[in-house]
């Protein structure tokens, strides 16, 4: 198996090489999102982890589920009031935080992740 480059001009193929391996570091780092939510925090990171958020329970004023446009799109995205991680779909629950603000994360099961933050906040006091 071969490997063919096209150019155009004045590029090179270290140039395109390059940014062959940028493109698939980023499509791993963005793969996939997950979320944990544990006795103390509520946490969600991108991929491997080396992009993460992570918020005390006790910072959290409220959270409801939301529907984003699709021209919110994937990734890390500002939204109104603060901030969002998201992979896939248009379902995301909205963190509203004591201090201001709002961290919306992306789900699929946007039910299941506030049942999830409910207990874990039940179980503090």
């Amino acid at each position: 198996m071969g490997f063919f480059y096209l150019t155009s001009g004045d590029e090179k193929p270290v140039e395109a090489i390059v940014t062959f391996i940028a493109i698939c570091l980023a499509l791993t780092l963005f793969s996939k999102l997950t979320v944990v939510v544990d006795g103390r925090y509520t946490t969600a990171f991108f991929g491997w982890g080396l992009i993460r958020r992570q918020i005390r329970l006790e910072d959290i004023e409220g959270f409801y589920k939301v529907r984003n446009s699709f021209l919110h799109g994937y990734g890390i995205r500002f939204v109104k009031g603060g901030l969002m991680f998201n992979v896939a779909g248009l379902d995301a629950v909205e963190l509203k935080l004591k201090k201001g603000g709002v961290f919306r994360i992306g789900t699929d099961e946007p039910e299941k992740l506030m049942l999830a933050i409910e207990q874990a906040r039940a179980g503090m006091g």
